[in-house]
């Protein structure tokens, strides 16, 4: 599987479970609490990038299918740490939003799920909190 190199902005929205925007429009606390673990999920994404790298992410972008084909990538969601990622992007939101001087500024919006699920959910924070010596 493809990995994409560039890591986006920090801050960009929290995730979103796919499929339950609606749901959520009331009660997101909830909504989001009920999910089982590692449930795929709609983040929007920026990069601020130079012009090659603009390139590579449309390259990127062609080589996946836009948005067919899975990739990994490395983010920042709502839990504070840099983990990797299986993505799709959703078809059509890759868009480039500004290009000024060497900088070009796009967003996408993307469907990711936890590369390796065995990283999140109370047998890692258990483990996380034994390596800290904690009983």
């Amino acid at each position: 599987m493809r990995k994409l190199i560039l890591t986006p902005q920090k801050d960009f929205s929290a995730a979103l479970p796919t499929g339950a925007l609606a749901a959520v429009q009331d009660s997101p606390a909830a909504a989001y609490a009920a999910l089982p673990p590692n449930q795929p999920a709609q983040v929007d994404v920026r990069w601020v990038c130079s012009p090659g790298e603009y390139t590579y992410l449309r390259a990127f972008h062609r080589l996946v299918g836009g948005g067919s084909l899975p990739f990994l990538i490395d983010l920042v969601l709502d839990g504070g740490d840099l983990m990797e990622y299986r993505a799709r992007f959703v078809p059509g939101s890759l868009r480039l939003d500004r290009a000024e001087g060497n900088l070009r500024s796009c967003r996408a919006s993307l469907e990711v799920a936890l590369a390796d699920p065995s990283t999140v959910g109370p047998d890692a924070d258990a483990a996380l909190v034994a390596s800290y010596g904690a009983a």
